[in-house]
């Protein structure tokens, strides 16, 4: 005897279907979750990268302002406060820097006058010009030897700090150019760097409010102090020299006469040349001294200015 069964391959073959169906469904639904996964991982690792990417971008762009955000105590997150904190230090640091050059052009600016200084910080080392017309002041406390060897160092340090500070706030009001201090001598010209063709009237306005000043500062105190001024105009040559201690100063016969109006001047007085009077005849008061007796010129007329017939008009330069 024999059994045979006869069964539909279809029927037979079903449950492998079935599995193999199975198996493909759960595969790419597990494919799915794997891409998906990746994704947000990768998702997850690429936010921090890119927050640092986008602050790195921004300080090379020039903003010291910008931070990596990270909330996270991970690997990315010490990044970032490294990050962070690198950015503070290079922000701190440019802030000092600035702070100094700031303070340093403060510096230059009380050496130089500010176009000569501009062109320093240009590049340009030689700086050398030629000034058709200017006017000169020299002033000169008189006696002021005998005086300091009276009154204790710091009273004779503190009086000349107050009367030339006095004095460099008249020149910048009348745009004019403190050139230096010697010991109690002080030294301006009117007409440079930029020229003006007032510069005779704006440096007599400055020699008279000089002498109001001293005066007043001499009775406030009560010292007996006296200025002495001599001006003159003319040609002169400017220039910066030296290199670690340099200076901006004047040379020619203009500054050197000068010089020479006040020394042979009068105490109180403000003594000019001809070519001072010329300018000032029509709005100052002016007295002949006749021939005064000048080192290295020999005789020549000189002008005692006592005051403004008119006010002076004056217009700064910008």
């Amino acid at each position: 005897w024999a059994l045979i069964a006869r069964i539909n391959l279809d029927e037979a073959l079903k449950p492998v279907s079935e599995m193999r169906r199975l198996f493909s469904w759960w595969g790419g639904a597990l494919l799915l979750l794997t891409i998906l996964a990746a994704w947000f991982t990768t998702r997850q690792i690429l936010r921090p990268i890119n927050a640092l990417m986008a602050a790195v971008r921004q300080v090379g762009a020039g903003d010291l302002t910008a931070k990596a955000e990270w909330k996270w105590k991970d690997e990315f997150g010490v990044l970032s406060d490294t990050f962070n904190a690198m950015t503070k230090s290079i922000r701190e640091k440019t802030e000092l820097i600035e702070q100094k050059n700031r303070e340093n052009e403060a510096l230059l600016l009380n050496i130089l006058p500010g176009e000569i200084a501009s062109r320093l910080k240009g590049g340009e080392h030689e700086i050398a010009d030629n000034f058709a017309q200017v006017t000169v002041l020299f002033g000169d406390l008189v006696g002021f030897t005998s005086l300091s060897s009276r009154i204790p160092a710091t009273e004779v340090v503190d009086m000349l700090n107050r009367l030339f500070s006095r004095f460099d706030q008249i020149a910048t009001e009348l745009g004019i150019e403190k050139i230096k201090t010697i010991g109690d001598c002080y030294m301006a010209v009117c007409g440079l760097p930029k020229a003006c063709s007032d510069h005779a009237e704006r440096m007599a306005s400055m020699a008279l409010r000089m002498l109001e000043v001293t005066r007043e500062y001499g009775n406030a105190k009560g010292l007996d102090l006296h200025l002495r001024i001599g001006l003159n105009s003319g040609p002169v040559i400017a220039g910066v020299i030296g290199t670690k201690k340099f200076i901006y100063d004047l040379w020619g016969d203009t500054v050197n006469l000068a010089s020479r109006m006040e020394s042979a001047g009068v105490p109180d007085r403000i003594q000019v040349t001809r070519s001072v009077y010329e300018q000032l005849k029509d709005s100052f008061q002016l007295q002949s001294r006749g021939l005064v007796s000048v080192k290295g010129k020999g005789e020549i007329e000189t002008w005692l200015l006592h005051g403004q017939l008119r006010p002076v008009e004056v217009g700064v330069p910008a």
